[in-house]
């Protein structure tokens, strides 16, 4: 999945390095998920988490099954968009916003970048939807989360690989500024 950060162009050179003194029982967790750019292509036990509940939802719906909508018009964007900022599912439940949102905005930013469309000879949106597609059978069997990194439940022992909102840079509006000295704190504890 396009996604605002992705690792995806450098998973080929991180996970030799992140996995490799990985046991078979070993669990693998990311609590910044994001696109699952990276944690599609580990194998064995793994648990992903993120604190954007569209996402989330969008990922296990993808998991499910779930119906999906392949043609997204901006008119339709627009409608689940306003949805979105309301706060209020009227119409569409939270995976229908997050499908809708992720798969439809520019640059894969989730509403915050305007919505992508079709441009000159490129149907953005098409390839949004089937860059996506090729992941679902990756991401069939990871145990995913909606919470805070700070919430989620990580096993004794687990490798944890953490891809933070940069300091300095446009986060996600679905998150509150990101509290780095609060994060680093945090993963001195966890490392222990």
């Amino acid at each position: 999945m396009k996604y605002m950060g992705s690792k995806a162009r450098f998973a080929k050179d991180l996970l030799p390095i992140i996995l490799k003194d990985r046991t078979e029982e070993q669990y693998y967790v990311e609590p910044f998920v994001g696109g699952c750019n990276i944690i599609d292509k580990v194998q064995g036990k793994r648990i992903a988490s993120d604190s954007n509940k569209y996402l989330i939802a969008l990922w296990k719906g993808l998991q499910q099954g779930r119906g999906l909508i392949m043609e997204i018009p901006k008119e339709l964007y627009d409608q689940a968009r306003n949805q979105y900022n309301e706060i209020k599912n009227h119409n569409f439940d939270d995976f229908t916003i997050g499908w809708i949102g992720f798969m439809g905005s520019f640059n894969g930013r989730f509403y915050g970048g305007g919505y992508s469309g079709k441009h000159k000879n490129r149907d953005y949106v098409a390839e949004q939807i089937r860059n996506t597609l090729k992941q679902v059978e990756a991401i069939k069997d990871i145990d995913f989360h909606n919470c805070n990194y700070d919430q989620l439940q990580i096993p004794k022992g687990s490798i944890v690989y953490c891809d933070i909102p940069y300091q300095g840079t446009k986060q996600y509006d679905t998150k509150d500024k990101f509290n780095h000295d609060k994060f680093w704190q945090w993963c001195r504890k966890v490392s222990k």
